[in-house]
């Protein structure tokens, strides 16, 4: 089969470019044909990535790729063969995990148009080095710091195995050299009519201690209908005396796993898909909330109201992401410029401030997350307006600052909505590149670049030509 280069464009507007490396872009394509060995590999994952029966691949993550992802289809034997090259790689000992699900293929999902996308039996994930330090090792960003992954060492060569769909395991063998996690219901008590099972050990971040109390939320991910609240849900558990939750006979769907308890800042867990992993455990740290409060001035140290204050990439104070927390905001500053945001968790933060008409320029403030009053700097910002003129179909639109993207500046793309223009908001003036292309499309699809010079409180509009 001939591998097809697909992309897909994820939202950038406003994004500040803390790599110059990153990209937004997940690649990918179908079939078999070989991909090319990448430097950063261990030696001999090329071999696994090749095997025949390979039905599609793709690279991410966004802004910053090098996580590679090989999906196939076939028997015991071909396991076997794949598994005989796993165990071959060098440099790195390689992980199996072994699931009794049911997958199914994430690329050729994409083109699915709301089929049942096809079935896969195992997957392949292998990570260039390089990629991997610059995103979650030592000297990373902290952009990637809402990841568990952040601050953690680079993941082995792992291979999924799904059994759900057929895939006789009595008839495969695992080879020495490889470490195995056995995630099936009955490695760990369970019967196949227990369902889907959700076990969770909930603990205080700083002392360590069983938290009693704490309520484990399952809601589906997407809801079936969001605009009903009522069908989000899944259901609810509280933790016991010892911190343990377990829960069976799950859905077995895409569901999204949240914890709280009264006094700390409540965390994402996971997303998860129960059709794929039937069991799963997890080990949650919760933080005590706290209060952090300051005030928002201007260039001119005037104070600035109705500016929303924003916290993101939160480490504790043991340095670790406290993932998935996105991002706290509090309510807009009052006439004073002064802002207060309730339950935040202990350590450190990322601060920004912004509003239509005003921004924090760079990379914004790492503080501390502490009772201590905070002072935040923003500038008035302009906006944009892009239109491509002769547009037939999906067009990315691109902004990057003149003289190339460096970090701490302001860039980003958005695809035009359905009235054909984009919007882009609280621009730091200066002077901006704008480009597009087709989505999909190629370099000689693209656009001849305009020059804007965005000014305080004011909005350019952009009129771009498509290529014919």
């Amino acid at each position: 089969m001939t591998t097809r280069l697909r992309f897909i464009a994820f939202l950038l507007a406003g994004l500040l470019l803390e790599s110059p490396n990153a990209h937004a872009l997940i690649t990918g394509g179908e079939g078999n044909q070989p991909v090319r060995n990448r430097p950063d590999w261990p030696a001999g994952a090329a071999d696994v990535a090749n095997q025949q029966s390979r039905i599609a691949w793709w690279e991410g993550p966004p802004f910053g790729g090098g996580e590679w992802h090989f999906e196939y289809r076939g028997d015991a034997d071909a396991l076997n063969d794949a598994l005989k090259r796993l165990a071959a790689i060098q440099g790195q000992r390689p992980r199996l995990i072994i699931r009794d699900g049911r997958a199914t293929s994430f690329w050729l999902g994409i083109r699915a148009d709301g089929k049942e996308p096809p079935v896969m039996d195992w997957t392949f994930v292998v990570w260039e080095a390089a990629n991997y330090e610059r995103l979650f090792g030592t000297n990373a960003s902290r952009f990637m710091a809402r990841s568990p992954n952040y601050g953690k060492p680079l993941p082995p060569p792992e291979l999924t195995v799904y059994t759900g769909n057929g895939l006789d395991w009595s008839k495969v063998n695992v080879p020495e050299g490889i470490d195995v996690v056995d995630e099936r219901l009955t490695a760990h008590g369970y019967r196949p009519e227990d369902g889907a099972v959700i076990e969770v050990s909930v603990r205080d971040l700083i002392s360590g201690a069983p938290l009693k109390a704490a309520e484990l939320v399952i809601e589906r991910r997407p809801a079936v209908n969001p605009a009903d609240l009522s069908e989000l849900e899944v259901t609810r558990a509280e933790s016991n005396a010892a911190g343990q939750i377990t829960l069976k006979g799950l859905p077995r769907e895409s569901l999204t796993l949240k914890i709280r308890r009264p006094g700390y800042v409540a965390r994402t867990i996971d997303y998860t898909n129960t059709e794929q992993n039937l069991w799963k455990r997890y080990d949650v740290e919760l933080a005590e909330g706290h209060r952090v409060s300051g005030r928002v001035v201007d260039d001119q140290g005037k104070p600035v109201a109705n500016v929303t204050v924003r916290l993101t990439e939160f480490l504790t104070p043991k340095g670790t992401p406290y993932a998935w927390l996105d991002s706290l905001s509090a309510a807009t500053t009052d006439s004073e410029g002064r802002f207060v945001i309730e339950a935040v968790p202990a350590g450190s933060a990322r601060y920004y401030a912004y509003s239509d008409q005003y921004v924090t320029v760079g990379l914004g403030e790492i503080l501390e997350t502490s009772d201590k009053s905070v002072t935040l700097k923003v500038s008035a910002a302009g906006q944009m307006k892009v239109t491509v003129k002769g547009a037939k179909g999906p067009y990315i639109v691109n902004v990057a600052p003149e003289g190339g993207e460096k970090v701490g500046s302001w860039g980003g793309s958005s695809q035009l909505g359905e009235d054909g223009a984009c919007r882009f908001t609280q621009i730091p003036p200066g002077r901006y590149v704008v480009h597009a292309r087709p989505n999909p499309g190629t370099e000689a699809q693209r656009t001849k670049d305009v020059t804007v010079d965005i000014k305080p409180l004011k909005t350019v509009e952009v009129e771009l030509k498509a290529v014919p």
